[in-house]
């Protein structure tokens, strides 16, 4: 059980820097490239927060064990935890700000332009990311970890009877 607190923790550790670096340094320093570093942290969070609830499951061994991939990992949970815990759709927001980050690794060139990150693949098409993109992703993050938060409480609340 500790190690699915520790994720519950981690989850909404990297949340909080994410939502302070979207709405009090961006604003303060119109970094653009901060915004791959926001983004990074839903992603840390939003991963951390899929762990936990695929942990969760298997320790009342409602899933077996599974592989370490993403992709598994998302099947599973819509599955299982998605329905138990009415959380359809959240694997789309997952794999997309997965994708946007893979792409920027993948790219061969990156720029600014206008206070927005151009992010070029191999035939130069183009994915712009804005901070109202990063702030979307970043409100719909919010009530998956949130919900994973009140199933930690309801838990610590049923150990201590």
């Amino acid at each position: 059980m500790e190690k699915f607190r520790n994720l519950v923790l981690e989850a909404n550790r990297k949340l909080r820097l994410a939502d302070h670096m979207a709405h009090v340094t961006y604003p303060m320093l119109k970094e653009t490239k901060l915004l791959l570093t926001i983004l990074n942290n839903i992603d840390l969070s939003l991963k951390a927060s899929l762990d936990a609830y695929l942990y969760y499951e298997r320790l009342y061994k409602r899933i077996s064990p599974h592989s370490d991939d993403l992709r598994t990992k998302l099947e599973i949970f819509e599955k299982s935890a998605a329905k138990r815990y009415d959380l359809q759709n959240y694997s789309k927001l997952i794999m997309e700000v997965h994708n946007i980050l893979k792409k920027h690794r993948e790219s061969p060139m990156a720029f600014v332009k206008k206070e927005k990150l151009v992010i070029c693949n191999g035939d130069y098409r183009m994915k712009i990311l804005e901070i109202s993109d990063v702030k979307n992703h970043l409100s719909k993050a919010k009530p998956f970890i949130s919900r994973l938060t009140n199933v930690l409480k309801e838990n610590d609340a049923y150990s201590r009877r």
